[in-house]
Order: structure tokens, then sequence, then C-alpha cells
């Protein structure tokens, strides 16, 4: 599972407990190998905590066994719903007043840092002070077009509109 943007792996529990007492170890030889407590290497056998993708690498990686139940790299619908309605109150103000007819998201790794879409169109949404050939290349690989917004962020220039 996917949890805050780090990605979980349930553990098989009695998997793990036999293979750790086959090889003669204790729960705090296992904790000491994984850089984890006891108590976590305990909660790992009971399957009521799940393992960091470090922790579940070197768990397969220490027993040469699949010790992993399930892996899950897409995040869960509740936590996609949230991080969209967090993107969308981090627009600037005058962009969304600009703008008001698109939903607007905020672009936290990109070249530029606003996107703007509705029903019909799509812009990628960059002050002029700060547009660059990088971003107007990245706008015609997306396929979207490009608002430039004015820097008293009083107008804005609509160019390349794709849908």
């Amino acid at each position: 599972m996917k949890d805050k943007g780090i990605v979980r792996a349930s553990v098989k529990g009695q998997l793990l407990r036999r293979l750790r007492e086959d090889r003669g170890m204790s729960l705090g030889d296992l904790a000491k190998m994984l850089g984890v407590t006891r108590r976590t290497v305990y909660e790992y056998e009971r399957e009521s905590m799940e393992a960091s993708e470090r922790t579940a690498r070197m768990l397969v990686s220490i027993f040469n066994e699949d010790v992993l139940s399930d892996v899950d790299l897409r995040p869960r619908e509740e936590e996609v719903i949230n991080e969209v309605r967090e993107r969308e109150e981090m627009v600037d103000e005058g962009i969304r007043e600009l703008l008001s007819s698109f939903r607007l998201y905020s672009l936290l790794k990109a070249h530029t840092k606003v996107a703007a879409h509705s029903s019909s169109e799509s812009y990628l949404v960059e002050d002029r002070s700060r547009l660059s050939n990088e971003v107007i290349s990245v706008a015609k690989v997306l396929g979207v077009g490009l608002a430039v917004i004015e820097s008293d962020k009083r107008d804005v220039e609509f160019l390349e509109s794709r849908s």
C-alpha cells in the first residue's frame, strides 16, 4: 500500500516467523538486521503492521523468499482526491480569479507551477516573466495549450489551445 508517498508491503507473518526461527534468529536479531525494533518485527509476524519498501526489500534479501503478500504501488482513491484538493487550494488567488472557468492545480515538481483544465481545454499556466522554451516544449509534448499570465495577474494570453 502507499501511505503519504511511501510504498508499504504486507508481510506473510507466519512465513516470516517460521523462516526466522528456522535460522535460529531471535526477534532482536532480525530487528537489528532490519534497523527496526523487536516490537515492529513482532507486529510484522502478527500481520498487524505493514513494512516500508526498504524493510520489505531487506526481508526478501535476507530470507531469499517472497515473504510479502501484497505490495500496492497505487495510492488509495481518497489519497488521490485529497491530493487534488490540496493542489487546487495551493493556486495563487490572482490566477484563480483570472482563470475562474478552469479547474486549477498547483504542480510541485514540474517545469511550470500550475495546470488549468476545463471540459474542453487544458493549459499549462506560466507567468510571462518566467516563460521559457522548456515550458513551451513541455506544453507541446503534452498536447496542451499555454496560458501566459502577465506579472500583475490582470491579463492572460492563451497560446495553442488544445482539447
